[in-house]
């Protein structure tokens, strides 16, 4: 007899499925867009600066030169950051995949994508005040989600 995949396993895929989706589209977009050159990076930071007060320039200027240098790091690095993105997404999804269907070899593939996720940021970004709040936040998950689908192990073969 097959086992039942419990209520909790299946929500948890779901949200998993989603949030890789997105992260998929925005990697598709990414390569759609290409690799930006110094005058789209030159408009965005007006762009940037246009849409700031004086005030909120001298208490938020470090996030104005944390926004300009990620867009000048990521213009840099295009092509592997591309690449290392797609590879982490799609081993995602085969690890939700896999634990959808009940096999204990997701959760495996998923924690490589998780490391994969928040190392991504460390690497890149790791210098950069917004650059730690977007490790956090990606840690912060990849915590969460490792430990809920670990709950999650017992019922997998």
């Amino acid at each position: 007899m097959e086992k039942a995949r419990p209520n909790g396993l299946t929500a948890l895929c779901i949200l998993s499925w989603i949030w890789m989706a997105i992260a998929l589209l925005s990697v598709f977009s990414e390569i759609n867009t290409g690799r930006l050159t110094e005058a789209d990076i030159r408009a965005q930071k007006i762009v940037l600066l246009e849409s700031q007060t004086e005030e909120t320039l001298e208490f938020n200027s470090w996030m104005v030169n944390d926004t300009i240098e990620m867009l000048y790091i990521s213009s840099n690095n295009f092509t592997t950051m591309v690449v290392i993105n797609l590879a982490a997404i799609l081993l995602g999804l085969a690890g939700v995949l896999l634990m959808f269907q009940l096999r204990k070899l997701g959760y495996h593939l998923y924690i490589i994508y998780s490391i994969l996720s928040v190392s991504y940021w460390v690497y890149y970004f790791h210098g950069l005040n917004m650059g730690w709040f977007f490790i956090g936040f990606s840690a912060g998950f990849a915590i969460l989600f490792v430990i809920l689908y670990g709950t999650q192990l017992k019922k997998m073969t």
